[in-house]
């Protein structure tokens, strides 16, 4: 086997930082977890951890080694390939197993040379040229090329990147680096929420608690009980003459893409209210700091946002928001200048030392 994919996460599992790891190899189409790697913490190297100079052991004794953590989950990726192959491979793959031959001349030009491309019949010919000598030196032998290839798939972390581009450029290992596009879509989208005033957290936020409503009180899931309750007598008291249902119809038939013009249209959309899912099951529970938690509950959910509404509207008495009508009195109270303090921060200090006066007036 020459080419192997490892898809790599190093965490925290057990109070430990731990290297979980997963091999593919398409040659024999054939994939396996690797074992765990506990990565030793901070940046303490000692010579029983690698082989070390007189130079290096005096940076290590100053601590003043850098990049240790990259280094270390090379060793990771390393011992991993090792064990896996041992029973295969004689010596057993290593990172090292990855380096070019040296009929390999892959490096950037240096000062003097030139890179120069040669025509042929079959194929181009690279070499770098020294400008002053005019020695040519062959990039890439003519024959075929059958060199071993590490793929290591990781979530563009500093610490793996760094480690990748060490083992690419420098020790010039047949490594190539893949980042996972899920990792760098959430930090897209979180670094967007930090230039937008937090306004899609707090939307994730209000949602967040309209999306786990089912599984309230306190994790119980009496809600969901209740809310199913509340679809089953939505279904005896109305139909779609019902002056709830046809509220609420543009909106419901604009949200599922469906046709109300006719009664037969009209009813689909009814016996689809009658199915709601975010009534009929608990579903799953949305959490705010777990993108995938969320946005999984928002694809269950957000498109019965106005079936849910309708139905609940009609089995809940009529309740009026507190805090619209307290902002009434508030800026009327404001207009008359009747606070001490009437701007900045000390009006909403103003507002707590009045507010159950202002409740009494409401």
């Amino acid at each position: 086997m020459k080419h192997y994919n490892l898809i790599a996460d190093p965490g925290h599992h057990s109070y430990k930082e731990c290297l979980v790891s997963v091999l593919w190899c398409w040659q024999v189409q054939t994939g396996m977890h690797t074992p765990f790697q506990h990565i030793l913490p901070g940046k303490i190297l000692t010579p029983l951890d690698v082989d070390m100079d007189v130079e290096m052991q005096q940076y290590a004794a100053r601590h003043k080694l850098e990049r240790v953590a990259s280094w270390r989950q090379i060793q990771g990726y390393s011992n991993q390939l090792s064990v896996i192959t041992e029973k295969y491979s004689r010596p057993p793959v290593t990172i090292n197993y990855f380096k070019l031959p040296e009929t390999f001349h892959i490096r950037p030009v240096r000062v003097r040379e030139a890179r120069k491309t040669v025509q042929g019949d079959v194929q181009d010919v690279s070499y770098i040229v020294d400008t002053e000598t005019g020695v040519r030196t062959q990039i890439l032998p003519s024959g075929p090329i059958r060199v071993p290839l590490l793929t290591i798939g990781l979530d563009q972390g500093s610490i793996g990147s760094s480690g990748g581009a060490f083992m690419m450029f420098y020790l010039q290992l047949m490594v190539f680096i893949m980042f996972d596009k899920i990792h760098r879509l959430i930090r897209d989208i979180k670094k967007a929420e930090n230039s937008c005033n937090k306004i899609w957290l707090k939307a994730k936020l209000w949602s967040a608690y309209v999306l786990s409503i089912n599984k309230r009180p306190f994790g119980s899931g009496a809600n969901a009980t209740l809310k199913e309750r509340y679809l089953d007598v939505f279904c005896v008291q109305c139909d779609i003459s019902s002056p709830q249902f046809l509220k609420y119809l543009p909106k419901i038939a604009k949200q599922w893409n469906m046709p109300y013009g006719t009664s037969e249209e009209k009813q689909a959309i009814f016996d689809r209210c009658k199915e709601l899912k975010s009534f009929r099951a608990h579903l799953s529970h949305p959490k705010v700091a777990n993108w995938f938690a969320w946005n999984s509950a928002v694809h269950e959910q957000w498109d019965e946002f106005w079936a849910g509404k309708m139905v609940l509207e009609t089995q809940l008495p009529v309740q009026t928001d507190p805090d619209s009508k307290l902002l009434i009195i508030v800026f009327q109270l404001l207009l008359q200048k009747r606070f001490p303090f009437s701007h900045g921060a000390n009006t909403f200090l103003s507002l707590r030392v009045y507010r159950k006066n202002i409740q009494a007036m409401v």
